[in-house]
């Protein structure tokens, strides 16, 4: 079973995490969050990282995160280009802009593919993660009612947009979203063919309790371009435990063609002898391969959570 590991901490830190560690332990890839606004700034850096990972024998897949609010949300990331284009931000039922761009906006569209064709270019990697490519939605309120989705809702349904979040809004929220894939997919294999896309939908399960635009798998999974999913176990913040993700695992399969690529991505919990036996029970399963995300920084002297996470990898690997 491959593992791989979520690295999240800032370009002028990235020389610290311990490479050779990781790759003694057992990890197959490193999943390395790229900021919008530090690409632009330290993209040097975060291709020196990338190079140095690839010299020990670890493959990177880069994450980014921003790049006008829509991958990446629970990392909180700013966007420089959503300060400079407030017009291109999400309108949501009320009329008002969200700090999240369109992905039916010409001018946003633009600036991403352009964005995310020359990180492809500054940096060498194996492949790209979608993280949560979505609309906004929050306690009922949603997006996008901008004159641009209403113009495309019309034309494909023949009528007005709702205001309320029906069941053929559902599905044309999904549609773009799924676009979106694979428009991003397209911009970076453009640049090498060889780059690996694959997406990380919101962890919620199947019968989209949450209904951001990436709910429908089978979806995304038929997307062009797309080469995998990454799906998140414990599916909310209020649940801390592993214990589930094996069925999670097996139901998922279910959800999805049979072809389809599967990683799951765990949150991991400070109880490491249940990631343990997570990861053993998801061996004998015959999981492909898992992310893992540890709440805690590995750069500079790893902490005895992040050694210990270390450790359990090197013993199921």
């Amino acid at each position: 079973m491959r593992i791989g590991l979520v690295v999240s901490q800032p370009a002028d830190r990235l020389d610290a995490v311990p490479l050779h560690q990781l790759a003694d332990a057992g990890v197959w890839a490193v999943f390395l969050r790229c900021f919008e606004d530090e690409v632009r700034w330290r993209a040097p850096a975060i291709d020196a990282f990338a190079r140095a990972a690839v010299s020990k024998g670890l493959r990177v897949f880069l994450v980014p995160a921003g790049y006008g609010g829509l991958f990446s949300p629970e990392q909180h990331a700013g966007s420089l280009f959503l300060q400079a284009h407030p017009h291109t931000r999400q309108v949501d039922t009320r009329g008002r802009r969200v700090p999240k761009a369109c992905p039916n906006h010409p001018a946003y569209l633009e600036w991403l593919m352009s964005a995310l064709r020359s990180l492809a270019w500054l940096v060498d990697a194996d492949g790209f993660l979608w993280e949560e490519p979505s609309f906004y939605y929050l306690r009922g309120v949603w997006g996008c009612r901008c004159h641009y989705c209403q113009e495309l809702y019309a034309g494909r349904q023949q009528g007005p947009l709702p205001v309320e979040l029906t069941q053929s809004v559902a599905v044309f929220r999904q549609q773009v979203v799924a676009e979106l894939v694979a428009t991003v997919s397209a911009a970076v294999k453009s640049v090498d063919a060889k780059l690996a896309s694959l997406v990380m939908p919101t962890p919620a399960p199947q019968t989209g309790a949450v209904p951001t635009g990436n709910e429908n798998w089978r979806l995304l999974a038929s997307t062009q371009g797309l080469d995998g999913l990454v799906l998140t176990w414990p599916p909310g913040p209020g649940s801390a435990s592993l214990t589930g993700v094996v069925p999670f695992h097996d139901s998922a399969r279910a959800w999805l063609p049979p072809k389809t690529p599967v990683l799951l991505r765990l949150v991991c919990p400070t109880n490491v002898t249940e990631l343990e036996i997570t990861l053993r029970q998801l061996a004998q399963a015959r999981a492909p391969g898992v992310v893992l995300d540890i709440p805690h920084s590995l750069a500079g002297q790893l902490s005895p959570s992040a050694r210990a996470v270390l450790q359990v990898v090197q013993s199921v690997s």
